[in-house]
């Protein structure tokens, strides 16, 4: 049991203040413990009927003396001394099985610690049934005066603005990039280039329209980086994607082929209401999405693991309108990614007769590797699976 000696007074504008001296050794406590001490008390006065806002003060090492108060508080407080609150004590809140035990030594008294265990209190009334609310207690700053509720609260909302700006995800992430785009643009020139690009943009927003769960995050020339909530809308859309690109290069002159990758990771999410782009990922996962991507040659869609083990369970079975062939599921083994600590599985998925389906060759920045690690020549084939399709 631990008694708090207190002033129960009113500060200018009518305002109830319950003041609680506390022993200089609170200054030097976590500021947890602080956080943790400042609810305590203002719960056990709240229990004990004393109407009111709570203010912790003490004397500190250098003399001065400190408290933890609302911003508009401050005038009152800064007017007093510790002596002049000790000699206005009228109240003694009675807390049995407190918390912390920093009351503050009076003439020729001293401190126990206390156990620990929840807060209740007596202050001459019989505790109501249910403790008051309690507010958020500031955390302490190091500047001397007083702290101030208010701009703990401030620093809360900021962080909390930050947080929902800045939210993490797991997502499943696809690039696009067309191959060979600067040769296009040599064969028609600009002009014409540019209206191949137009009718390429077109394909994928259209394409992309079916699927409720995908968003376009960012273009770049003639690349695109498009999230989904689902793996298998991923690999679903990249196949569609590639069967009418398909279409598109037998329409015209020139080549025309994108190649694809498909990952899943956790990012941080930023968004920024009103803006041109409202919507930007960040973080190792995007990097190794575009990596997965730029594995591929035209017309390909590579993908890791977890993309498509995901992807092929959910679609197995399901007819795909809009395609030409049986999809088929390849899974290549492990690559060595260069700037990627550990191997990654890449696989592919492609319809059949149509499709790469075939494994990316070794180059400056990527090395084949086995299941361990090894280097390894023979690609993997052992759940090849596939996929029944239609076309209408």
């Amino acid at each position: 049991m631990v008694k708090y000696k207190l002033a129960h007074v009113k500060a200018p504008g009518g305002v109830d203040v319950v003041v609680v001296p506390l022993d200089a050794s609170f200054e030097f406590r976590p500021s947890e413990e602080q956080t943790r001490v400042f609810r305590m008390l203002q719960q056990a006065a709240g229990a004990a009927g004393l109407k009111g806002t709570v203010v912790p003060v003490w004397e500190n090492s250098g003399g001065k003396f400190r408290f933890m108060a609302e911003r508009a508080l401050h005038p009152y407080f800064q007017t007093l001394s510790i002596q002049v609150v000790r000699s206005n004590l009228n109240r003694e809140l009675t807390i049995r099985d407190a918390q912390f035990d920093y009351q503050s030594p009076q003439p020729g008294g001293q401190t126990a610690a206390q156990p620990a265990g929840n807060a209740y209190a007596s202050a001459g009334s019989p505790p109501p049934s249910a403790p008051a609310p309690v507010p958020s207690a500031p955390r302490l700053s190091s500047s001397g005066g007083g702290n101030s509720v208010e701009a703990a609260l401030e620093m809360r909302d900021k962080v909390a603005a930050f947080q929902r700006k800045h939210r993490v995800g797991l997502l499943t992430m696809l690039f696009t990039d067309m191959v060979g785009s600067t040769k296009l643009k040599q064969q028609l020139g600009d002009q014409e280039a540019v209206g191949m690009m137009q009718q390429h943009h077109s394909l994928v927003r259209n394409i992309l329209g079916q699927f409720p769960d995908g968003e376009e995050i960012s273009t770049a020339g003639d690349s695109f980086f498009i999230v989904f909530a689902k793996p298998s809308d991923a690999a679903k859309f990249a196949v569609l994607l590639q069967n009418k690109l398909r279409d598109l290069a037998a329409s015209v002159t020139v080549p025309l082929a994108d190649r694809i990758g498909i990952h899943v990771g956790e990012v941080m999410i930023e968004e920024r209401a009103g803006s041109y782009k409202p919507k930007d990922l960040y973080g190792l996962q995007v990097d190794i999405s575009a990596r997965v991507m730029s594995l591929g040659e035209g017309n390909q869609i590579l993908l890791t693991r977890s993309a498509y083990d995901n992807a092929r369970q959910v679609l197995k079975g399901q007819e795909i309108d809009g395609l030409s062939a049986p999809l088929i599921w390849i899974n290549h083994g492990y690559y060595n990614l260069k700037g990627v600590e550990d191997p990654l599985e890449i696989c592919e998925v492609g319809e059949e007769g149509l499709g790469v389906l075939k494994a990316p060759e070794d180059s400056e920045k990527v090395q084949r590797a086995g299941s361990t690690g090894q280097p390894t020549a023979a690609a993997n084939r052992d759940d090849l699976h596939v996929v029944r399709a239609r076309r209408y």
